[in-house]
């Protein structure tokens, strides 16, 4: 009986701790949340602070793209745009009134600025208000991902509190 307890507490670990902290399930998992196939690629920089019962992080992402179609594929996916919108600058890089909300333990912003890319936001915060502002949640969940054409490079961000 005891050994049957353990199996199954086992189980329930595996199935509760998601994605794991290996680069192939890491790529894997980002390629589900942007929609688009990044195997292969290569992770020059991780930073993940998840953790805790209730999963609450941070976890910052670079990634060398090996994929020469992913211009064309995010195109495809209409999830993409070429210039960040309003919310998505300030979460980057701040304003006049906020400080860039991704960054590190500094104040400096994790993303740098880039000439030539694509920006992505997915906002899972639960809440039944759709206009509500960003800085009146209680709580948020977000994915912010950059992709600069020029370097290849995809910054993927991703917080839930």
């Amino acid at each position: 009986m005891e050994k049957k307890i353990i199996y199954l507490a086992l189980i329930i670990i595996t199935i509760l701790s998601g994605c794991s902290d290996t680069t192939v399930d890491d790529v894997t998992c980002i390629s589900e949340q942007i929609g688009i196939d990044i195997s292969g690629s290569k992770i020059i920089e991780k930073t993940d602070t998840h953790g805790g019962f209730h999963g609450d992080g941070r976890m910052f992402v670079q990634i060398e793209i090996n994929n020469k179609n992913f211009e064309q594929e995010l195109k495809k996916t209409g999830k993409w745009s070429q210039e960040p919108s309003e919310l998505t600058e300030i979460l980057l890089y701040g304003n006049e009134e906020w400080n860039p909300y991704i960054a590190d333990d500094n104040g400096k912003p994790l993303m740098k600025k880039i000439e030539n890319g694509y920006y992505f936001i997915i906002n899972d915060t639960d809440s039944n208000e759709e206009d509500i502002e960003w800085s009146e949640m209680y709580s948020v969940n977000a994915i912010v991902a950059v992709y600069d054409v020029d370097n290849n490079i995809l910054y993927y961000y991703e917080i839930d509190t």
